[in-house]
């Protein structure tokens, strides 16, 4: 066990403003980090003054670098607002995704055989077959992504 090692500055937590009790920002010295809940709060104030070898578990900044990162924050979120005009995003609970990527490979295994029991008929098999298909690798690229990393 190693003994506790005294921090360079007193550590300090205040309750953060308007969040009814429920959010602490813990301070040491100029460096503090905000909106931590009660078990991140005591996560941090045990890395600040236990053991040496182990750092802050949420980044201790300043309020010039808190400030520097919300700006950089807010221009990333410009760009992908930007971004995200060229595509479209679906939030779908992921057990709710594999039973549709399932669904989808369940019509796309019946338009296969459908298509083969009538390839003698000249019927192809149903329209959308390939958006549909190309909709399921793009779900499946989504819930699998070490699966599909070469792939798109």
């Amino acid at each position: 066990m190693t003994a506790p090692r005294l921090p360079l500055a007193p550590v300090v937590v205040e309750a953060e403003p308007d969040t009814d009790g429920v959010g602490f920002r813990v301070h040491q010295g100029e460096r503090y980090h905000p909106c931590l809940d009660w078990g991140e709060m005591v996560l941090q104030i045990t890395a600040l003054t236990w053991s040496p070898e182990s750092r802050p578990r949420f980044p201790m900044l300043t309020a010039d670098e808190w400030a520097e990162r919300d700006r950089r924050g807010d221009e990333q979120r410009a760009a992908r607002q930007a971004e995200d005009t060229k595509f479209v995003s679906l939030r779908i609970p992921k057990a709710e995704a594999e039973q549709l990527s399932s669904a989808l490979s369940d019509v796309l295994c019946w338009a296969a055989g459908f298509a083969a029991a009538n390839y003698d008929r000249g019927v192809s098999g149903p329209m959308g077959i390939e958006q549909l298909r190309d909709l399921n690798r793009k779900l499946k690229a989504a819930l699998y992504p070490a699966d599909f990393e070469e792939v798109f």
